[in-house]
């Protein structure tokens, strides 16, 4: 495009933006969302024994998981990298063991005053979404994941313990959100 275009384009903003109803006075605040604050002690390294199971009425299995915490994007998100051996059964029942790794990122929307989540790892390599909020001392996120064909409602929830420890505990739900069982759990300590 040539600089008389980009000039006519800008011109163009800058007159049609006030009629659409937006001025520049009205812009959003940039930068990290003053939330962020609120799990800064996350930041750092991370051990758990992390554990799972697919239904209420099995065994816990347990793994040993490192994670790593790190602020980025000038303190706008916070990325989760997880890391470890997972015993996985296969299609068969008998338990496997995996190399694992997975990332989660953590975002406030100031738009939504939501809290956003990501995850997604090398097990099965897709991406899920969830959005929450604190309630209370706990930050909650809640969303829709798939495993084998079935859809099922997710609630994780991060309760800080101090600035060393915090437990962590994913819930699901197979019927709309009625009833809920533990599905994961970990309790981290800061290295």
């Amino acid at each position: 495009m040539k600089k008389s275009q980009w000039l006519l384009v800008i011109v163009l903003c800058c007159c049609l933006l006030p009629v659409w109803g937006w001025s520049w006075q009205e812009m959003p605040e940039f930068g990290a969302p003053k939330e962020m604050k609120k799990i800064d002690y996350m930041v750092g390294t991370w051990t758990a024994d992390f554990q799972m199971r697919q239904d209420p009425s099995q065994e816990w299995v347990s793994n040993s998981v490192t994670m790593k915490v790190e602020n980025m994007l000038d303190g706008c998100a916070q990325v989760h990298h997880w890391s470890g051996v997972m015993k996985l059964p296969d299609p068969s029942g008998q338990m496997q063991e995996m190399d694992f790794e997975g990332r989660a990122t953590y975002t406030y929307n100031r738009q939504t005053s939501q809290w956003q989540s990501t995850w997604v790892d090398n097990l099965e390599g897709r991406q899920t979404m969830s959005t929450g909020g604190f309630e209370g001392d706990k930050l909650v996120f809640k969303g829709e994941d798939e495993y084998m064909g079935m859809t099922f409602h997710t609630r994780d929830t991060t309760t800080k313990v101090s600035d060393t420890e915090f437990n962590w505990v994913m819930e699901m739900s197979m019927d709309g959100g009625s009833t809920w069982f533990e599905s994961m759990k970990a309790h981290f300590k800061k290295q």
